[in-house]
């Protein structure tokens, strides 16, 4: 959310809405103000490209999973009834989040 933020207050300030709008400049701005974050977050800021794409893919499933989590408490899904469903082919009545589970 803050690093959205980020581009965002720098998008403002540029008078644009794209971040395709941005100028190299702006975006060398963009990366400071994320190395900030992490800094005040007590963390350093990944410079190799690998350990980058491990965080982003990881982010992406955690998001995937914190949302399929959400989802299925108040619907009392739970993983057994989720497996038991695959096994008895109505998973289609499962959240598409699910289905890569």
């Amino acid at each position: 959310m803050v690093l959205t933020l980020s581009i965002a207050k720098v998008k403002l300030t540029r008078g644009v809405e794209n971040d395709v709008d941005l100028s190299t400049e702006d975006l060398k701005l963009v990366v400071e103000l994320f190395k900030r974050v992490y800094n005040d977050n007590g963390l350093e800021f990944p410079e190799k490209p690998m350990t980058q794409l491990s965080l982003a893919i990881n982010a992406v499933f955690d998001s995937v999973m914190l949302g399929a989590a959400q989802y299925c408490h108040p619907h009392a899904i739970t993983q057994t009834s989720f497996q038991s469903a695959r096994h008895n082919d109505t998973a289609h009545d499962l959240p598409s989040a699910l289905h890569a589970t």
